[in-house]
């Protein structure tokens, strides 16, 4: 009997992949008066079919179609009532949607005389620049494709970037051309951009006092002598559906740096669910731009969406964690996005002053797991200094455009859920070794189905492969590698990436996330990770051990603290699921964004400690 419904169910998901786009767009509105409880009828018990998260959107976010045109061309189009806003505050430059369109246009001029065009790969190593917009956006015109390098990468990996994407051209900051020269590339032209090039005259010149002007070597030309070459406006690029945009740099399920394509169709979706999960984002509200353009996060968020909404981008072009607060209160930024890390350190910095954050009007963290305590006392802290909303986090990858689910109402704002599905994307949990998909709150694999899903992996068609998956409804979905479930309202629950579980040297698996989320619990813990370390017997075992930093206020009482944290375990953790060892570190190591750096601090620790099984048994 349950493999008849199975094989039924899965008959329907092969009839609903055949509707036309309005048939389609006409279920989803029967779904969603389905799931408000307008109408009556059947639920199936299946996320992918009953489409539960429909009823917190409107009927007009159902029904909108998606832009059939380049990310260029609906930045442009979306802006041609607003070219006197400021797309653009680099610093005191505030610079208009005309100025913007008409340097994009210069670049693009620049580019095609250069011998750039459509199918190109451009390299930009690049900061939160003007220029790197005005390039992003040129390339985009000319049917060119961006290829976005961390300008923090070491020679050797920026080489095979360079290489891997038969990059025509190299665009780079001045302050890392060293790196491009030892890359000793193919390329036959590099641009060289200054972080003065677009500064107020009066810091320009306290820059270049300070830091000198730079003297291009050979093959190296300065961005001002390259603008030069702009003849003539050249032609947009006609649309192509599914055709290459940008190519950023992941680590993916593997933590194996590979390329992922996005299309125009995923910047330009992403867009249209952006505005729809979050409409508090309005024309000329102002964004702090500190997410880096060389990841989805920066690129997706932090230029192209508040830029087709008509916002203004404070561009802060050199950013570390410990600005984070001074940055925000200095620009009074209505939006903000960043990691849970950024607002846990505005906690600390701000936590006994009556500062007033009433400006804001939206706090989003992803890019990084969140733990419930930390996830309270973020929106608490927010709350008590005058913020009118909600902290708001979402889940995502690379692979589908950075975003995939958001806190888009009330109802949704669950600390242990990262939200609901974007209105376009689609969710199953499935067995991940049957690719069977699972009831409302079966634990599996996540999958997505998203129109903002990448091409591919550049170059690389077997990493492509192990993340896409053809399912019995002949649609492919997009196999994120984490473990989680879907409740009956269609809210997603993540529970851990599946590269963070813990093997035990007995074989049980350890979820790092459920122990984090008890521990930081404690008021007297501030943050908590906990890793793998290696067993000395035993070298396929790893022994979980929880890595803690306290609040100042505590700081004196750590053995009474070791002692409660350990009692909470006990209390609220299954034995063979606990952390078998605990210590206090004065910092977790953190990425260069900013995010908690789990790897990091398990190879330096698994370095120092030495862990026998027998601490299991």
């Amino acid at each position: 009997m349950e493999n008849n419904i199975k094989d039924n169910l899965l008959e329907y998901r092969k009839k609903i992949a055949e509707l036309s786009e309005k048939e389609k767009k006409l279920r989803d509105l029967y779904l969603r008066s389905l799931a408000k409880g307008d109408l009556q009828g059947p639920n199936v018990g299946d996320s992918s079919i009953d489409k539960p998260w429909l009823q917190y959107y409107s009927e007009e976010a159902i029904m909108s179609d998606l832009p059939k045109m380049t990310a260029y061309q609906l930045m442009k189009k979306n802006n041609m009532d607003n070219l006197n806003g400021i797309a653009l505050n680099y610093m005191g430059n505030k610079i208009t949607y005309k100025n913007l369109i008409d340097n994009i246009e210069k670049v693009a001029s620049a580019l095609k005389e250069n011998g750039i065009k459509k199918g190109d790969v451009i390299s930009f190593c690049m900061p939160n620049v003007p220029e790197t917009v005005y390039c992003f956006y040129a390339a985009i015109k000319l049917g060119a494709i961006p290829n976005m390098i961390d300008l923090r990468t070491n020679a050797d990996r920026i080489k095979q970037y360079i290489e891997n994407s038969n990059s025509k051209m190299v665009i780079s900051l001045d302050l890392v051309a060293d790196k491009i020269s030892e890359a000793d590339t193919k390329v036959e032209q590099t641009v060289i951009v200054s972080a003065s090039d677009s500064l107020p005259t009066l810091k320009k010149y306290m820059y270049l006092k300070t830091k000198g002007s730079y003297t291009p070597k050979k093959n190296e030309r300065l961005w001002k002598e390259f603008l030069n070459d702009a003849k003539v406006n050249v032609d947009d690029e006609k649309y192509t559906p599914d055709y290459p945009a940008v190519i950023i740099y992941t680590g993916g399920t593997t933590g194996v740096p590979k390329g992922a394509v996005l299309s125009n169709d995923a910047l330009t979706s992403m867009y249209v669910q952006q505005k729809y999960g979050n409409p508090k984002m309005e024309k000329n509200d102002r964004l702090l731009g500190i997410m880096p353009p060389f990841i989805a996060y920066g690129v997706i968020y932090g230029i192209n969406g508040p830029l087709t909404a008509g916002m203004e981008i404070m561009q802060i072009p050199k950013f570390t964690i410990n600005d984070f607060t001074k940055l925000l209160l200095k620009t009074k930024s209505q939006h903000v996005i960043g990691v849970p890390a950024f607002y846990e350190q505005m906690i600390t910095e701000l936590k006994n002053k009556k500062t007033d954050l009433s400006f804001l009007k939206s706090c989003i963290s992803g890019g990084a797991p969140i733990t419930e305590a930390s996830f309270y006392n973020i929106n608490e802290f927010l709350h008590n200094h005058n913020y009118k909303y909600d902290f708001q986090i979402g889940y995502g990858m690379t692979e589908v455009g950075s975003s995939a689910t958001f806190m888009v109402d009330k109802d949704n704002l669950i600390p242990s859920s990262c939200g609901i599905p974007l209105v376009k994307d689609n969710f199953a949990v499935v067995n991940p070794k049957t690719h069977q998909i699972l009831g409302y709150n079966e634990i599996g694999e996540i999958t997505m189905d998203a129109p903002t899903r990448m091409l591919g992996y550049l170059n690389n068609e077997e990493e492509t492969n192990k993340i896409f998956k053809k399912h019995g409804d002949g649609r492919i979905w997009v196999h994120s590698g984490d473990v989680g479930y879907i409740d009956e309202k269609g809210r997603v629950y993540i529970i851990d990436r599946t590269k963070n579980i813990i093997f035990r040297p007995d074989g049980h698996n350890v979820f790092p996330s459920k122990i984090e989320n008890v521990i930081e619990r404690h008021p007297g813990v501030k943050q908590c990770l906990v890793v793998g370390i290696p067993c000395i017997e035993n070298k396929n075992g790893f022994i979980p051990v929880a890595f803690m930093t306290l609040n100042e206020e505590y700081l004196n009482s750590k053995d009474a603290i070791l002692a409660e944290v350990k009692e909470l375990c006990d209390k609220e953790i299954p034995e063979r699921d606990k952390a078998l060892a605990y210590y206090f570190k004065d910092e977790l190591p953190l990425t260069s964004i900013g995010k908690l750096d789990r790897k990091t601090l398990a190879e330096e620790e698994g370095k120092k400690l030495k862990l026998s099984q027998k601490i299991i048994y």
